[in-house]
């Protein structure tokens, strides 16, 4: 196998998805570049995982010791993350803030073998737009400080009124007090630019997990799952650790997950063909399972073609599938085009995002005209 494939097989071993013995790397002196990719590809504590517990491992002891490096630093920041978590949680239910908790230490304590196998050097949380105030004013008194937001409109300190109702902030960021450890505060789930037709439900179907000694709030099964894959979507499947916890989530999940209501709020969130195409490339690269789903409709069958070439299999099986931005985002803030236009084409809801942009032009008219 070439460097890629073996770090695509020798992660899944690590992760608990697959079995049998270390693939041979061909040629055998690249395992240098194996190493390159695991950090790249953020699963080289997976790799080391199964290395280490290989009895005809043929990876040379240099290597091994790369990985286990790497392994250590994930598990010193996933403590450090951890203690931040705490911090962060504790502070806000002293002042009756909610936030579910989004990726990391999610999978890290429900699908991996051991947490610290999962690699994050941050947190993210979804906060109710509500609540947004008092979770800032928490947080700074608690000695936390801005990060920043990428939002052209309002501010770090105040969510600005949107023209449409049904579009969504862009994301808000803090630093711990220490400033090595960045907070990522989100409004929605999906994170493509329209507040979710589901959001409630979403609050409602959260689950309660312990992560080590903090106890937090996590997405449902099958809401986590589409967050993930729309997650990998949006970074084009250019890391493989996303496609392995897509991969986890589908054969080591302890819940059932109701594939009927996947795609049904899939289709309603205008997102059916997005999670069509991360179960197919996790089936093309890892041989994931596929769920059962019902027949596409004739927009997923279009959009299907549309994203292969974008995302090709291929491109991903290779471990070099770059990222390319504003494909899915819908920020008609922004001053670049493409960051509406994209997202328009290749992403449904298309009549609400259309509404929303006819309600900015026709505030800006007004606004000129009050001039």
């Amino acid at each position: 196998m070439n460097p890629a494939a073996v770090v695509t097989a020798v992660a899944q071993i690590g992760a608990g998805a697959r079995r049998g013995p270390i693939p041979p790397l061909d040629p055998p002196d690249a395992w240098p570049r194996v190493v390159e990719l695991a950090i790249e590809h953020r699963v080289a504590a997976l790799l080391w995982e199964a290395l280490s517990k290989a009895p005809d491992c043929a990876a040379p002891a240099p290597v091994l010791e790369a990985l286990k490096a790497q392994l250590l630093r994930s598990s010193a920041t996933r403590m450090l993350c951890e203690n931040t978590l705490g911090d962060v949680l504790r502070t806000l239910r002293s002042r009756g803030v909610e936030v579910i908790m989004l990726k990391g230490p999610t999978v890290a304590h429900t699908v991996y073998p051991r947490p610290e196998l999962r690699i994050y050097h941050d947190l993210d949380m979804l906060c109710r737009v509500g609540d947004y105030a008092a979770l800032r004013e928490a947080l700074f008194a608690r000695g936390y400080t801005s990060a920043g937001t990428l939002e052209s409109i309002g501010s770090h300190e105040r969510l600005a009124e949107k023209p449409s109702p049904s579009e969504s902030h862009h994301v808000r960021a803090f630093y711990d007090p220490s400033g090595d450890m960045k907070i990522e505060v989100h409004f929605d789930v999906l994170q493509l630019g329209l507040v979710e037709r589901h959001q409630e439900q979403f609050w409602r179907e959260a689950r309660t997990l312990m992560a080590g000694e903090v106890e937090m709030r996590v997405l449902a099964p099958e809401h986590q799952f589409l967050h993930l894959a729309v997650h990998a979507h949006r970074h084009c499947y250019s890391r493989l650790s996303w496609l392995i916890e897509l991969d986890l989530l589908m054969r080591r999940q302890p819940d059932p997950i109701d594939w009927g209501q996947v795609m049904r709020l899939a289709r309603d969130e205008g997102i059916g063909a997005i999670l069509r195409h991360a179960i197919a490339t996790s089936h093309a690269v890892l041989g994931t399972p596929r769920p059962p789903l019902p027949r596409p409709t004739l927009e997923e069958l279009c959009l299907a073609g549309c994203y292969r070439a974008l995302w090709p299999f291929s491109r991903v099986r290779r471990l070099n599938q770059h990222e390319r931005h504003r494909l899915l985002h819908f920020l008609p803030d922004d001053a670049d085009p493409r960051n509406v236009l994209y997202g328009l084409v290749l992403v449904g809801r298309r009549r609400e995002k259309l509404q929303a942009m006819l309600r900015r032009y026709g505030h800006r008219n007004r606004d000129q005209a009050a001039r």
